[in-house]
């Protein structure tokens, strides 16, 4: 989802037609956002199932490097507008979403052990479902 705002947010300032531009930024806006629902909700499950004992700790530095990028992320946006304009900003983080995916794709596991029972659950993760969530 965050791969397709950024295309999207990209190519949008290329429209003459003004009912386009506001359907495709809002479009762009509303997967950003679900695409955003959908990394921070993973995030916490994740980090609460590696670090049971520590998760003060796990979240703590979710919410660190997510500041770290609220610190950075106008900065660099800046440094690459100055550099190629509206749409560079959007293409680098196209990219780096879609190589980001292709990385997490391969550490996911394909099955988990649950805490509570000790029993193997196998679960299919398929690229597709990954890039909806």
């Amino acid at each position: 989802m965050q791969f397709l705002s950024c295309s999207i947010t990209a190519f949008v300032n290329q429209t003459e037609n003004t009912s386009l531009f506001s359907t495709l930024f809002s479009f762009s806006r509303i997967a950003q956002g679900l695409g955003s629902i959908g990394i921070q909700t993973a995030n916490y499950s994740i980090m609460i199932k590696c670090f049971p004992d520590e998760i003060n700790k796990a979240v703590g530095l979710i919410e660190a490097m997510s500041g770290i990028g609220m610190v950075m992320g106008p900065a660099i946006g800046s440094a690459l507008y100055s550099l190629g304009g509206f749409s560079l900003p959007f293409y680098f983080c196209a990219s780096v979403f879609l190589i980001v995916s292709f990385f997490v794709y391969q550490v996911i596991p394909s099955s988990i052990e649950t805490t509570e029972t000790n029993q193997k659950i196998s679960t299919k993760v398929n690229y597709w479902t990954l890039m909806k969530n």
